[in-house]
């Protein structure tokens, strides 16, 4: 039998600094938190970039889907790449675990900071 994809078109968006990287979180620092606040604020904004963009809330079981992520800074790195990848997925879905490929990269002395995020999903 033929495995047959229903494909999504490859959507991205950009987002501009300040980024934020990803933050351990308890109970009490979602109320107490200055760093987890702006954890907050940014996934947020990762969402309504998203949605305007065209990508989807839910991840269903039978999609997969792959994230690519281009970071410029300013000057020099002042996040790590894995938390930022991390924030920025957390900002995307509430389920991240359809997300089979991730891709990054970094570019530093940018003369601003910002990045894009592209994603494509199919279904199966």
């Amino acid at each position: 039998a033929e495995m047959r994809a229903r494909g999504y078109p490859m959507v991205s968006f950009v987002v501009d600094g300040p980024l934020v990287g990803a933050v351990r979180v308890t109970q009490k620092s979602k109320w107490t938190s200055e760093p987890y606040r702006r954890y907050a604020a940014f996934k947020k904004r990762i969402r309504i970039l998203a949605t305007a963009a065209g990508v989807p809330l839910d991840l269903k079981k039978a999609w997969r889907c792959h994230v690519s992520i281009e970071v410029h800074f300013k000057r020099r790195a002042r996040i790590d790449l894995d938390n930022l990848i991390k924030s920025t997925l957390d900002g995307c879905w509430k389920q991240d675990r359809r997300v089979t490929k991730i891709e990054a990269s970094v570019s530093e002395g940018e003369g601003r900071e910002w990045m894009r995020v592209w994603v494509s999903a199919w279904e199966f």
